[in-house]
């Protein structure tokens, strides 16, 4: 399925977020699987100054854990209830 505004080769692998979740927890071969897609964004150090845009990744907040890493500093992602 190619999604509006995509080509083939854009949208290849691409699937729902509840299709995802549905995956992820019925897997049997697989400790953990992840979600992510690339986005932009635009960052700035200053309120006045113009936004830089960066790339880089939305991912499922399991992302740390299927890993099997720690964040050197603060904490990895909250669980929290989505709804779609």
């Amino acid at each position: 399925m190619t999604l509006p505004g995509k080509t083939q080769s854009d949208s290849a692998g691409a699937i729902s977020y509840p299709d995802y979740v549905d995956f992820r927890d019925r897997s049997q071969s697989f400790d953990g699987l992840v979600a992510f897609t690339t986005s932009t964004f635009g960052f700035t150090s200053k309120p006045d100054a113009l936004p830089q845009v960066k790339t880089g990744l939305l991912v499922s907040g399991n992302l740390f854990r299927a890993m099997g890493v720690e964040p050197e500093l603060g904490r990895g992602f909250t669980t929290k209830a989505f709804r779609c």
